[in-house]
């Protein structure tokens, strides 16, 4: 996994470091801050001084004075260039946003070309002979005052404001990987929860950390209405610190040996933290599912769609999830083990409110799963098993696409306790870019 920290200038760093500036063209430059020191700088400018910002790495601040205002973070630039409409003094922030990586960014200023009005070059002409007689009056001006031909130059570009105030990158990134985390989930947690009421947990089962309970106990039984019921827990680290817990239940009938379809409910909540702020997520969802199984393969798939509930900071707004799912196992018999291929595609939709400053957006997923689980031989009544796979998945915010292909781990082992059994688990995978996901727990299965 890694770690990002966001380093931002404020305008105390320019009072007490910063060196003043004469005009706007001793700005010009580029200018790379050390990790972890945050750096400003502050000059002149004057009506017409047109400010540009280019190649942005790494970085993040803002210019602002004399009505120019243009913020920049990591590699966009929210506006390119902005142009003076007073006299002021104009401050410069900046600060990297990965401690160990290269940052830097490119500052110009264009001095305006401001015409101030042309005066009078002829004076009035004054009489030079002054009237002899009553009869003759004076003398006036042959060539009157010349005007101003070339009126003062006023900017055509008029200063440029942010379309979102107050949204920051750290902000958005917050956002999105919260739905990645909350979705993602809880669609895991889901599509484990109904192989478990299928499979009615006759051998070690790799899940989430919880509990599961199913009304069946002999998987030879075909009968007309069970009940499961599954609670989990999850801990997140990396690009946001957190952890979340879900509760699941579902009613499911059997129509023969080989298909089983009911309907499943669905709660989660997380909490998540960074240097943006704290985000709460709940979602809660219900829809139906199958299994089937032709003796060679196993499928099953599901379909839940509900509500979810954000708030950052203090705002809060409201939005719908569609989950989905399916997957598909087979057995392969080996000696000492049992070797299970699976592969699986999962996705979600969601639309998100307007929160705070952040606008309404809609958001999607899909993911293609591979791996195996291998069973052991029980060793002094424990059944060890092991899980190793992949997840490809693609994440569409609506303005930026992300893509990545992460590993997934599992391991624990499963103990008989009375009517049921006990599986210790641990299991790992990054479910959004630079969060981590991580389980352990106990998990209990209790044959009715």
């Amino acid at each position: 996994m890694s770690y990002r920290t966001f380093f931002l200038a404020s305008v105390s760093v320019l009072a007490s470091g910063a060196a003043a500036l004469a005009d706007c063209t001793t700005v010009n430059g580029t200018y790379s801050p050390p990790a972890g020191s945050p750096q400003g700088v502050q000059f002149q400018v004057q009506p017409g001084d047109m400010i540009s910002v280019s190649g942005a790495n790494n970085i993040t601040g803002q210019i602002s004075g004399g009505g120019i205002n243009i913020f920049y973070a990591g590699s966009i630039v929210q506006v390119s260039s902005a142009t003076a409409t007073s006299a002021a003094t104009v401050q410069v922030t900046y600060g990297r946003l990965i401690g160990a990586a290269p940052s830097s960014v490119s500052i110009s200023c264009t001095p305006g070309a401001v015409t101030p009005p042309t005066t009078p070059t002829t004076p009035p002409t004054t009489p030079t002979t002054p009237p002899t007689t009553p009869t003759t009056p004076p003398t006036t001006p042959t060539t009157p005052p010349t005007t101003p031909t070339t009126p003062p130059t006023t900017p055509t570009t008029p200063p440029i404001t942010p379309t979102t105030p107050g949204v920051t990158e750290t902000e958005k990134l917050l956002i999105d990987t919260g739905s990645q985390a909350s979705a993602g989930t809880q669609a895991g947690n889901v599509g484990q929860a109904i192989r478990n009421a299928y499979q009615l947990v006759q051998g070690p089962q790799v899940s989430q950390n919880g509990v599961f309970f199913s009304s069946r106990n002999d998987p030879s039984q075909v009968r007309d209405v069970d009940f499961w019921f599954s609670v989990s827990g999850s801990k997140f680290t990396g690009a946001a610190d957190g952890n979340g817990y879900e509760l699941s239940m579902g009613v499911q009938a059997a129509f023969s040996p080989n298909l089983t379809a009911g309907v499943a409910l669905s709660y989660n909540n997380i909490e998540l933290i960074n240097t943006a702020g704290k985000l709460d997520i709940e979602g809660l969802v219900a829809g139906p599912y199958f299994n089937y199984s032709t003796g060679a393969l196993t499928f099953n798939g599901y379909a839940l769609y509900g509500e979810t509930d954000y708030e950052l900071n203090g705002a809060s707004a409201d939005g719908d999830r569609l989950l989905y799912g399916l997957t598909a196992s087979t057995q392969i018999d080996r000696a000492h083990m049992a070797i299970s291929p699976y592969v699986s595609v999962t996705g979600y939709s969601e639309s998100i409110g307007a929160l705070g400053a952040a606008p309404a957006k809609d958001v999607d997923q899909a993911s293609l799963g591979l791996g195996a689980r291998i069973d052991f031989t029980s060793v002094q009544n424990m059944d060890p098993y092991l899980v190793l796979g992949v997840d490809a998945w693609q994440f569409d915010d609506g303005t930026t696409t992300t893509s990545e292909v992460t590993p997934r781990i599992g391991a624990g082992v499963l103990m008989p306790v009375g009517n049921g059994s006990v599986a210790i688990d641990f299991s790992a995978a990054e479910v959004a870019k630079d969060l981590t996901q991580v389980n352990v727990g106990i998990r209990y299965n209790l044959k009715f």
